[in-house]
């Protein structure tokens, strides 16, 4: 992603690929799984700088259910609040 130029189609295809991400991620790790809480965090910045709120709302309950797994419960609440 890097060698692309920054830009709205780079965003685009990167969420495209993060969210593709977060199966595989789900499949071998969990909701524990290490490099979920980047990816989910990564998919709300660019669909917020996107405006694409539809992706927004399932990438903070990756983190919310993230947190809650490793016990960070005061983190979780406060993606709740």
């Amino acid at each position: 992603m890097e060698q692309r130029p920054p830009g709205e189609q780079r965003d685009h295809l990167e969420m495209s690929l993060r969210l593709a991400q977060t199966a595989p991620l789900l499949a071998l790790g969990g909701y524990a799984a290490p490099g979920l809480r980047e990816t989910a965090d990564r998919i709300i910045n660019l669909a917020q700088r996107l405006d694409e709120s539809a992706h927004v709302f399932p990438a903070r309950i990756l983190l919310l259910v993230n947190h809650a797994m490793l016990a960070e419960y005061v983190q979780a609440r406060q993606l709740v609040d």
